[in-house]
């Protein structure tokens, strides 16, 4: 058997397409961080396993949502993930005839900002998200959690393809998420502010992904992206500067 896990937060106007096009999956767990729209009574239509957890820490939530599971394997993704039908055929035929000793599975993403797909800047990688159950768990990041799983992992050649960057509106808001939330994963951790980090670090960080990465390749749509990761990165240690400043 197959679970599939996601985590859900005011995703009421992409959940039911999602949720349909995994209605092949032996049970799916549904885990609603506080949304205020009705993402939660869209998912009940689909799905008795919808919980309905606030938590700011996406580790930890995924943790949570791991434990809700029963099935053998489990397949975690997020609302704005679909994966191929290659992927899907590999799925099902590895779930069915996988060696004892592989545990879980790298598989390969297809990036898209605003609907077309993006091949440079960083934007093709692979993420462990099919593994045994039994073996799995999650880093309790607030932000790049990871799943870690003991024992041998193979890779799948069928991709997720990953919309995770929708409108203009929607990327920025979500740039401005992580960068809220990184400086407060480095507050965490008392990492010192210097001048680099303030003047130099979002520019580097756009020079690697548009031109050492190639972003330039993807035209516009790499630059736009190159350009919110420097964002990102130097908002981050901006806002680590004010919480020092904030706390002094």
């Amino acid at each position: 058997m197959i679970s599939l896990v996601c985590i859900a937060k005011n995703e009421e106007h992409n959940i039911a397409k999602f949720l349909k096009y995994y209605q092949w999956v032996d049970d799916i767990v549904v885990v609603d961080n506080e949304s205020n729209d009705n993402t939660a009574k869209i998912a009940r239509q689909f799905t008795v396993k919808v919980f309905v957890k606030g938590e700011y820490n996406l580790g930890k939530l995924k943790r949570f949502a791991l434990s809700q599971t029963e099935a053998d394997w489990i397949l975690f993704l997020d609302i704005d993930e679909l994966i191929s039908q290659k992927l899907k055929k590999e799925i099902k035929r590895v779930i069915k005839e996988a060696p004892a000793d592989i545990h879980g599975y790298w598989i390969p993403y297809q990036n898209y900002v605003f609907g077309k797909p993006v091949y440079y800047g960083g934007e093709r990688y692979r993420k462990v998200r099919l593994f045994r159950r039994k073996f799995g768990t999650v880093t309790p990041a607030s932000i790049h959690e990871e799943f870690r799983v003991s024992g041998k992992l193979d890779q799948l050649s069928g991709v997720i393809h990953h919309y995770s960057y929708r409108t203009p509106r929607q990327l920025f808001i979500k740039f401005t998420r992580y960068g809220w939330l990184a400086a407060e994963e480095k507050l965490a951790l008392h990492e010192k502010i210097t001048f680099n980090k303030l003047f130099l670090y979002a520019g580097h960080m756009f020079l690697e992904r548009f031109i050492m990465d190639q972003g330039w390749r993807d035209g516009w749509r790499g630059l736009i992206l190159a350009s919110m990761f420097g964002y990102m990165e130097g908002l981050t240690y901006w806002l680590l500067a004010v919480r020092y400043l904030f706390y002094l």
